[in-house]
């Protein structure tokens, strides 16, 4: 009896990969075996490279010059069939339509190394989630883009009143805008090698300041709305 799994697992949720992140990958695999290989591959700009190691990739990482929006990582285990015992590791930037861009896939002819390696991969990488992926990961585009169209139909029809038009659709650009633009300020994996470092830096910049300043705004108004009830 020949035996085969094949399991991917798609998410929703980022990651961050940094070179702990790699050792500790490289760790729990050839803890499993001496022998496993490892390759990684990535996509910058319109280049694609492969390294052949992860010291390969350390050492090489910093001469690329353009933004690494996809990361694939590889771990190759000896296999006495002509299926590779392998585990997958991809993370891939989203589009508007796809919120599961990232997949885990093991393919093993060996249910214990396979259930064993899951575990293992699986408590590493929920420790390397990145928080906002929760929320700013979820299918945003479809949902602004179905709320476009039932608040034109409804405006058409009357069924919204005059006086919540204008309200509505400031909240509609904004939930849009959000939509189309929270790769830029939420990206979903954050990859900490090369020019993506300082360039997340900035971006950490700018959404910290988003944020305060929108936080602000509420104490703000909240304060605002206080006073005038108390004294006027």
């Amino acid at each position: 009896m020949t035996q085969r799994i094949s399991d991917c697992v798609p998410t929703r949720l980022g990651y961050r990969i940094d070179r702990a992140f790699i050792d500790q990958f490289v760790s729990i695999v050839t803890d499993v075996s001496s022998q496993a290989t490892f390759e990684i591959e990535i996509k910058a700009g319109a280049g694609k490279y492969t390294f052949d190691n992860p010291n390969e990739f350390y050492s090489s990482i910093d001469s690329i010059v353009e933004y690494i929006d996809d990361f694939t990582l590889c771990g190759y285990l000896p296999s006495d069939s002509i299926h590779s015992n392998k585990i997958t590791l991809h993370l891939e930037k989203p589009d508007f339509y796809s919120f599961k861009s990232n997949e885990i896939t093991y393919d093993f002819d060996d249910e214990k190394n396979y259930r064993l390696l899951k575990t293992k991969i699986s408590a590493l990488l929920k420790n390397q989630i990145v928080g906002h992926t929760y929320i700013t990961a979820l299918p945003y585009f479809p949902f602004a883009f179905s709320f476009n169209l039932f608040l034109l139909a409804s405006s058409l029809s009357g069924l919204i009143t005059s006086p919540y038009v204008v309200p509505l659709l400031c909240f509609d650009m904004l939930f849009f805008t959000f939509s189309l633009t929270r790769e830029k300020v939420f990206p979903k994996n954050e990859i900490e090698f090369g020019i993506n470092i300082k360039k997340d830096s900035k971006i950490k910049s700018a959404r910290n300041f988003i944020l305060v300043s929108v936080l602000l705004s509420i104490i703000l108004g909240v304060a605002g709305n206080i006073v005038y009830a108390r004294f006027f």
